[in-house]
């Protein structure tokens, strides 16, 4: 049930690791900036002007986060505290943000719960022979519209 699994420390922290490292929408969305503009890192971005967000491109930015390749839920459990930054918890945004975040995200969470749950207390999962992550990393394309 949702309240069996919303509180599952160790399922929360993997689906939200998951997410991280293989976000349904990488590229993100998109957000028009104010009419007078903006001006980000020394560059003046002018007004109304659609800007998008790559959102795997902050959520696996070294600069943020150590060791941003690995697959580590420890670090959203409280286990390893310091593998989390102020940025890194600001920057973890795989539903979106603020006036932009999915509205179904809790919709979406809560099933995936209960499917992640359900798998692994009801198979034996393990990897293909033929499974290749360089390949598969290689081949991912975003083609949100």
């Amino acid at each position: 049930t949702v309240e069996g699994v919303q509180n599952a420390k160790y399922l929360n922290a993997a689906i939200n690791e998951a997410l991280r490292l293989c976000n349904s929408v990488p590229s993100g969305a998109q957000a028009a900036n104010p009419p007078q503009g903006i001006d980000v890192a020394g560059f003046h971005i002018p007004g109304n002007v659609n800007v998008p967000v790559s959102q795997l491109g902050l959520m696996t930015d070294e600069r943020y986060l150590p060791s941003v390749t690995k697959f580590m839920p420890a670090r959203r459990t409280g286990e390893r505290p310091e593998r989390l930054n102020e940025f890194s918890r600001k920057g973890f945004m795989p539903f979106g943000f603020s006036v932009h975040s999915c509205v179904r995200k809790r919709l979406a969470l809560n099933e995936m719960r209960i499917v992640v749950a359900k798998i692994a207390r009801e198979f034996d999962v393990v990897l293909w022979e033929s499974y290749n992550e360089e390949l598969l990393e290689s081949e991912w394309k975003d083609c949100f519209a």
